[in-house]
């Protein structure tokens, strides 16, 4: 088997120490993971250390693989390699190098040495594959570590404090995203989980009990939520997993507005409630029989969303009257490969039977998981910002249009329409609701505090949340 070589390297505005510090952060292995590779952290070891070890499964599509590194010849400031113990590489061997500059900069540069295992045909069928991967892969984590770790460095100079930040809903769809960024920024993440309490994991986890009132948690459960800096409140079931039934519609009710009035009612009579409290909520909210674009400014629709998402935010009330600022986040559809819409869509789109939905024409508010990550980071620091904030994309698109850019970037035609009647009968109230109507909301408040947009336009997004599909 022959050795192998690959080398990327980028510029940094930061000094080199900083990006060693950066790179020994909690979260940094999962933020330098792309959307499109499931990645699980199964133990971090001691971190950037001599010597330490890590344990990694990583899963793209239907493959999986365990991955255990070591690091050695670590040199603060400088760099460090990366061994990989086991794995599927015969061998692999990863040197990080920083190199600062007089001016305070600093080269990032990747040097990785690899053999494929000792079989006669895996170097055949694999190089291609695997170069093309490490492209997207290091193309990814190079355009990740530039904007975190200017941010880091802006942190640190400002001697700002880390946050105490607890988290409900930690290990859904927005939370797996959100707690790495949260965590590779020094802030200190506590997860608000119901079961047991287990060790291991990202950030620290404390016992939750939604279902109980304000004056039925006290002792150690209580004192955890006592002295926070913010609570994200992402926690409730998936509007979109089933038929929208009467018990269904309750379901759905209970676990956003009764669960939200109770945790406010938890955190008001707390004798230090948290500075902020930001808390999800829905797009849903807005009319979608008007044409033009929607602001924070516009009164809910009626029906079942309207409805919902209203009283949602109403839930909050109480708490809003406090010492606490309450952040209403309306957050449009999620685009990740990770799940939610576009891992559903991925499959048809794949195989050449996506199409639009009905006539193509309703409204599509989105917004790339990175950019929601880094929002919801950017409304910690905004003191001044409360109320409902749309957490969206500037640029809304229609279903035909987000269609057809979703086809360009996976190279596949989008023939094959879904009738309107079709969806109606598999989906029944939700069709007309979720994917027959939609509204043209404007992040008004964010453009207003000038929030630097990563993904602003959805072939952009697209392209950089599925690389891989490309090639």
């Amino acid at each position: 088997m022959s050795l192998r070589n690959f080398n990327k390297q980028s510029q940094i505005a930061a000094s080199s120490s900083v990006v060693f510090d950066w790179h020994g952060m909690p979260g940094v292995l999962e933020r330098l993971s792309p959307p499109w590779q499931s990645l699980e952290v199964i133990d971090r070891g001691e971190g950037v250390k001599e010597g330490s070890r890590v344990q990694l499964c990583a899963r793209n599509g239907v493959f999986s693989f365990r991955w255990e590194s070591l690091y050695r010849n670590v040199r603060p400031g400088e760099g460090f390699e990366e061994i990989q113990v086991s794995g599927p590489f015969r061998r692999w061997e990863h040197r990080h190098r920083f190199i600062g500059t007089e001016a305070g900069t600093s080269t990032l540069r990747d040097e990785i040495d690899y053999e494929f295992p000792a079989n006669p045909f895996s170097e055949s069928l694999l190089a291609l594959p695997v170069g093309r991967k490490l492209d997207a892969l290091f193309d990814h984590r190079h355009l990740i570590s530039a904007d975190d770790i200017v941010a880091f460095a802006k942190r640190r100079e400002s001697g700002a404090a880390p946050l105490k930040i607890l988290v409900t809903g930690a290990s859904g769809l927005v939370g797996s995203a959100l707690l790495p960024l949260l965590s590779s920024q020094g802030h200190q993440v506590l997860r608000a989980v119901r079961r047991p309490l287990l060790p291991g994991g990202l950030g620290e986890e404390v016992r939750w009990r939604p279902e109980s009132a304000a004056d039925e948690i006290s002792g150690p459960e209580r004192d955890a939520f006592e002295e926070l800096d913010a609570v994200i409140h992402l926690a409730g079931e998936n509007i979109a997993s089933g038929r929208w039934t009467p018990h269904r519609k309750e379901q759905l009710r209970e676990s956003r507005i009764g669960v939200t009035r109770r945790l406010c009612e938890l955190l008001s009579s707390l004798d230090s409630p948290p500075r902020s409290f930001l808390c999800a909520s829905a797009v849903g909210y807005y009319p979608t029989d008007r044409d033009e674009e929607l602001d924070e400014s516009v009164s809910p629709s009626d029906g079942f969303l309207g409805d919902l998402c209203r009283e949602w935010e109403a839930a909050c009330e109480k708490l809003a009257g406090g010492q606490t600022r309450v952040v209403n986040m309306r957050i449009g559809v999620v685009l990740t490969p990770a799940g939610g819409a576009l891992k559903k869509m991925l499959t048809p789109f794949r195989l050449g039977l996506g199409g639009r939905l009905g006539n193509g024409e309703q409204s599509f508010s989105w917004i790339s998981i990175e950019d929601l990550a880094q929002a919801i980071l950017w409304l910690l620091a905004q003191d001044e910002l409360s109320g409902p904030v749309n957490l969206t994309a500037p640029s809304p698109v229609s279903n035909r249009e987000f269609t057809d850019t979703l086809g360009a970037v996976l190279n596949r035609p989008t023939l094959l329409p879904v009738p309107a009647g079709l969806l109606r009968m598999i989906f029944g109230e939700m069709a007309n609701d979720l994917l027959l109507t939609g509204a043209r909301v404007i992040p008004a408040r964010l453009i207003e505090t000038d929030f630097p947009f990563r993904h602003p336009d959805l072939e952009n997004a697209l392209g950089q949340l599925l690389p891989h599909r490309t090639t």
